[in-house]
């Protein structure tokens, strides 16, 4: 008995080890830009985007991991290029050879919908600072789904639809 449980185990790590060894490190470093006293009520909706991108990448057979709570910043036009940023920097360290870098400007209230009014990213590789995709995504809400769908679903939604944009084009190496 003892030998066919230690067969088993041993069998699946064999059946899984390829799939390791491809898995790429993904570090979500979200900003969340504020505009007046909207704090409390966008976390939420922060951790439903960053819920969505990282299933989606988690779901594409990869390793992500996030910054933990969200970075406030003052709104700005760009995410300029930040060769050792803290983001980079925090990256490294925790292994990631990827970073991707989303910036979230959240409305005044009251709120036209539950979702932010702008959101950029950056999808980087961290050995050659090489962009790989960057851009903008346009929340589009219909009134059907404001009026039926939870706040968190909305959000999560479009955190898939960020990691989907994210990574077009990504061509994962074949060996580490």
């Amino acid at each position: 008995m003892k030998r066919a449980f230690v067969a088993a185990i041993a069998g699946g790590i064999l059946v899984l080890l390829p799939q390791l060894a491809h898995a790429e490190t993904v570090m979500l470093y979200t900003q969340m830009q504020l505009r007046g006293d909207s704090e409390e009520k966008n976390v939420d909706r922060y951790v439903a985007i960053e819920d969505g991108v990282m299933t989606l990448f988690f779901d594409s057979g990869n390793i992500i991991f996030d910054t933990g709570l969200p970075q406030k910043t003052a709104v700005s036009d760009t995410l300029a290029p930040r060769p050792e940023s803290w983001a980079v920097g925090a990256a490294k360290e925790g292994g990631a050879r990827w970073l991707l870098e989303i910036r979230l400007v959240f409305p005044q209230e009251p709120y036209p919908a539950p979702v932010p009014t702008s959101i950029h990213y950056k999808f980087t590789k961290l050995a050659t600072g090489e962009t790989i995709s960057e851009g903008d995504v346009t929340p589009s809400i219909s009134k059907h789904d404001l009026e039926t769908k939870k706040p968190y679903d909305l959000c999560f939604s479009l955190g898939e639809e960020i990691a989907r944009d994210a990574m077009k084009g990504w061509q994962v190496p074949s060996s580490l």
